[in-house]
């Protein structure tokens, strides 16, 4: 997993994005998957242009997972001051 972006600070841009993903090893790029950390409005285009180059798929999780008490393993979307984020729910 690659963790994209930093909470308060600017968001990286495609072609950064891009530059990261091709310095990893050929063996890690197959099992990529992108994921924001703060605000990436850039990550989905990246991620578009590294499976094109590639030719195969690409993932990009929603946010950073972690393990919440009462749900499991879930992706957390942080916001850009990382003060609060988006947590899907799940039925109980």
């Amino acid at each position: 997993m690659l963790l994209v972006g930093r909470p308060g600070f600017p968001a990286p841009p495609e072609g950064a994005i891009v530059a990261v993903a091709r310095a990893l090893p050929p063996p890690l790029r197959r099992r990529l998957v992108l994921a924001p950390y703060g605000p990436v409005p850039d990550l989905p285009a990246a991620a578009a242009r590294l499976a094109r180059e590639a030719g195969h798929s690409v993932t990009v999780a929603t946010g950073v997972p972690v393990l919440a008490a009462a749900a499991g393993l879930v992706s957390l979307a942080i916001d850009e001051t990382a003060a609060g984020g988006w947590m899907p729910s799940r039925p109980p």
